[in-house]
């Protein structure tokens, strides 16, 4: 399945609740904040679903887990390494495979790798 396959099968309320559950609900955020991050997150998740298609790289989107947290990067299988997901831009990694080596649903999914690009930015 690609990012762009993903994002069309979850709903951005589901993906968004999730994000604050577990990045956004540690911080003492007010209802207005939180409004605001949804409003914000909800054209984000709507512009990368609204990206032109592009033939990605020989890379896969790997999500791993690693001391005892779920990690988020980009695998190379040419070169057999592992580097940041925010080393490329969104158009790039939108239809690019998703490898998860952690057992977890698309919903979940997709709350690790949008709060990674949200909050890395590209």
């Amino acid at each position: 399945m690609t990012l762009r396959e993903l994002l069309n099968e979850v709903s951005y309320k589901e993906v968004f609740n999730l994000i604050f559950r577990t990045f956004l609900k540690l911080k003492d955020m007010s209802r207005s904040d939180i409004m605001d991050e949804d409003i914000e997150f909800h054209a984000f998740f709507m512009s990368l679903r609204n990206l032109p298609e592009k033939e990605p790289a020989n890379n896969k989107i790997y999500i791993t887990h690693i001391n005892e947290e779920i990690d988020v990067c980009l695998f190379d299988e040419k070169k057999d390494e592992i580097f940041a997901l925010d080393s490329m831009r969104y158009e790039y990694i939108i239809d690019m495979e998703i490898y998860k080596a952690v057992n977890i649903d698309n919903a979940s999914t997709a709350c690790y790798i949008l709060y990674n690009l949200l909050k890395h930015g590209k």
